[in-house]
Parts: C-alpha cells; sequence; structure tokens
C-alpha cells in the first residue's frame, strides 16, 4: 500500500480505535498467534497486515492440503487444530469480570488508607484518587450496558 504509516493507538482518531479493538477481537477469534501490525492508509484508515497465522493454518497444515505425505503425518485429524480454540484468550473472565468488579467497587474501603496516606502527602493527592476512582466507574457501567444491550 502505497504511502502506508504505522498506526498508533495513542494518536488514533475515534474511528481507528474502534476498529483498533475490532482487529483484536479477531485476533481472537480467528485463533491468530503471531503479529499485530496496523497501519493507516493514504486516507487515514487503518488496515491490519500479517493475518498468515489465522484459522489455525500452519506450515503443517498446509503441506495436508497440498497433498504431502508429511502433512498427514504431522496432520492426521485436519479437524484437530480448529476444536484448539482457547477460550481464555477470550477475556470473559478476566476482562469483563475487572470491568464488573470495578463498577461495583466501594471505595469507602479506601478511606483508612487514605488517612495514612494523607501523613505523608497532602490531603489533595487523596480527593484526586478518591474522585479517579468514582468518575471511572460510571464508564465501567455505560460499557457493561452497551455491551449487554447488543445483543
Amino acid at each position: 500500500m502505497p504511502n502506508a504509516r504505522e498506526f498508533r493507538l495513542k494518536t488514533s482518531n475515534e474511528a481507528n480505535f474502534r476498529a483498533f479493538f475490532e482487529f483484536e477481537a479477531l485476533f481472537v477469534i480467528l485463533n491468530e498467534d503471531d503479529s499485530h501490525e496496523y497501519y493507516l492508509d493514504e486516507q487515514g484508515r487503518m488496515f491490519k497486515l500479517d493475518n498468515a497465522a489465522a484459522f489455525t493454518v500452519r506450515q503443517t497444515t498446509v503441506l495436508y492440503f497440498d497433498g504431502s505425505p508429511l502433512g498427514r503425518f504431522f496432520v492426521p485429524d485436519i479437524n484437530a487444530p480448529l476444536n484448539a480454540v482457547g477460550y481464555n484468550w477470550y477475556g470473559l473472565k478476566a476482562y469483563l469480570s475487572m470491568i464488573q468488579r470495578f463498577s461495583e467497587f466501594d471505595e469507602t474501603v479506601l478511606y483508612e488508607a487514605y488517612s495514612a496516606l494523607e501523613k505523608q502527602y497532602p490531603k489533595a493527592l487523596t480527593q484526586y484518587y478518591d474522585k479517579c476512582i468514582r468518575i471511572r466507574k460510571e464508564p465501567c457501567r455505560r460499557f457493561l450496558h452497551e455491551i449487554k444491550d447488543w445483543r
């Protein structure tokens, strides 16, 4: 692609920010395992390179489909790799549960720690931490509501 440039999440626009996470979800769904190469085209639209390791296709898989005896030796059941889903990468328990837990976090449990912190640092710091946590809980709740309503 002429004039392609490397994508940077830090400076992306809203459309490319969303596209990045959509591509990352596809990375998991299609069982990729090699790279996360994202670029922008001349119009600033994001695209992904190198999906060669998607669909659980390996060199042995190619040998199998080419009819090579080695392919049949290494891949006696061609459907076996398809069933190796790696569900733990979907993040349901790790990623979404953390968002859920944070959205319900009772920040009052930190008040004792804040008191101890205020012995060394200005009270403004603990107020800042408290405000940050309170503010961040709402986007977590909104996100969980959006994915619930998405279906």
